[in-house]
């Protein structure tokens, strides 16, 4: 579940689609009639995005103005495709051969009320979109609850041992604390890569997928091991203890285990998924009684034997 904190990435996007400056040039072009072939492609990419890929804003105010916005953009497309014809090369032109006819300039009239429209409702999205953000980005109790990303409050004295995180995917994990489930993908936990147009994963929860496959131990005999594993193990505690508000550190101690091993119960997707056999890891104890073991973690083992891991005789 993605929070308010990435209404601040959805609306930079939007930002970089549609730049401002840009879009004032366009709204000047059309008022006399014509644009650049560029504007067109710029709106219809921005069209495509926003229907296919950009996820709504969760604030109210913002999305309900986005809607509006995407609202006018229809409308100006629809209108420009039924009324402007290829002029050269860069330039497309209200029906050129009707020019100063009446048809024309009934056409025009149109066309200066769709573009109107269309940039109220913009500079309408780019002042309350930053208005709400620049209210979250200056108050610290805001920032705080808006980066902790995890949808639930969680009690005090959780541990990490409290934790199952389960692959579903390679990009979502199933996630259960004591009575709290949720469903994330890599982007709503912290661990994207914002390098490229589109985010991808970062090297840390590539790491977590391996770790995965291993049941949450890693040690430097295993094949899929490297040099880079300390650096990425780095970037999966700094993320995990930001998403839950943990102070403590997810893994234990590389001295004392002589591996990458996780606190909490890191699960591979269920074979169902991946078509694989996956190995059963042994439940986490602590050093002293068997009896300290999370009835949590007991309980999600037993619901789920029959259905992912081999039974051992």
């Amino acid at each position: 579940m993605e929070q308010m904190f990435n209404d601040s990435a959805r609306f930079e996007k939007i930002i970089k689609l549609l730049p401002e400056q840009k879009i004032i040039i366009l709204a000047d072009e059309l008022s006399n009639g014509y644009y650049s072939k560029g504007f067109l492609e710029m709106l219809i990419n921005y069209k495509d995005y926003s229907e296919t890929i950009m996820s709504e804003f969760k604030d109210r105010k913002i999305e309900k103005n986005r809607k509006a916005f995407n609202e006018s953009i229809q409308s100006l497309l629809r209108f420009l495709s039924t009324h402007f014809f290829s002029q050269s090369e860069k330039y497309y032109a209200l029906y050129p051969e009707l020019k100063e006819t009446p048809k024309w300039d009934k056409w025009f009239e149109e066309l200066h009320i769709e573009t109107e429209v269309f940039q109220r409702k913009y500079n309408e999205l780019f002042a309350v979109g930053k208005k709400v953000l620049d209210e979250l980005s200056s108050t610290p109790e805001k920032i705080s609850e808006a980066k902790n990303k995890f949808p639930h409050k969680l009690p005090a004295g959780v541990e990490w041992k409290n934790f199952i995180i389960q692959f579903l995917n390679k990009e979502e994990v199933f996630i259960k604390v004591n009575r709290f489930k949720e469903n994330e993908k890599y982007i709503d936990m912290g661990f994207a890569d914002n390098r490229f147009s589109e985010p991808q994963p970062n090297e840390g929860w590539s790491f977590l997928w391996v770790l995965a496959q291993y049941n949450g131990e890693l040690t430097i005999k295993d094949p899929d091991a490297k040099d880079t594993y300390k650096k990425q193990k780095g970037l999966i505690s700094k993320a995990l203890k930001f998403h839950f508000s943990m102070e403590s550190d997810p893994f234990y101690p590389y001295q004392e285990t002589k591996s990458y091993k996780t606190r909490f119960t890191l699960l591979p997707p269920p074979e169902e998924t991946t078509g694989k056999k996956v190995k059963k890891r042994p439940l986490p104890v602590s050093a002293v009684e068997e009896d300290d073991v999370d009835e949590d973690i007991k309980q999600f083992f037993d619901e789920q034997a029959t259905q992912v891991y081999d039974k051992r005789g």
